[in-house]
């Protein structure tokens, strides 16, 4: 009798440097005639961001070729959170409003805050001065309650969006600059 079949080896996923980073079992994904779908779960969230290739080998039992595929992969890791939010004061008496946010993955990648009236319109944007140095940093920005016209702001609630490389997380915070 003649076996008729597909195998799919070698099966890895290789990161920007070449090194594999995880594999998997081979298996046999198609007998004689028909279709199938194979999936290979994996975890991005213990890996940094970057580009990866998953890589595999189809090998026919019978009478062809083995073939080799690679598929590019971009993940983006990373988590924000918020922390907290309190009024400080400086050494004049001015009030302002600090802002912390949790960033994790997320190291070497420069975050931004935008800051929204009531009426979802932007009214300032804070671009961090330093880097994130840590893979689990707390980010914080202080604003001194103006608008980007540098006019004083009004009493109300206000969303805090701080974003680092397309993660993001938004807070709304009640303020009153008085």
């Amino acid at each position: 009798s003649v076996n008729y079949g597909i195998y799919i080896k070698n099966i890895k996923l290789v990161n920007s440097a070449g090194k594999t980073v995880t594999t998997w079992k081979s298996k046999t994904v198609l007998s004689k005639g028909g279709t199938t779908k194979e999936r290979f779960y994996l975890d991005f969230s213990k890996y940094p961001s970057g580009t990866y290739k998953f890589c595999y080998t189809l090998e026919p039992v019978y009478g062809y070729t083995s073939q080799s595929y690679s598929i590019s992969v971009t993940h983006s890791a990373g988590k924000v959170t918020y922390s907290s939010g309190k009024y400080i004061y400086d050494t004049n008496g001015n009030k302002k409003i600090k802002v912390v946010f949790n960033l994790r993955q997320l190291k070497g990648y420069t975050p931004k805050l935008q800051i929204y009236d009531s009426n979802g319109n932007l009214i300032k944007t804070l671009t961090g001065s330093d880097k994130v140095t840590y893979d689990n940093s707390n980010y914080s920005f202080t604003w001194i309650m103006e608008n980007s016209n540098g006019s004083p702001i009004r009493a109300g609630k206000y969303t805090f969006k701080l974003t680092c490389n397309g993660k993001s997380c938004c807070k709304k915070l009640t303020l009153d600059p008085n």
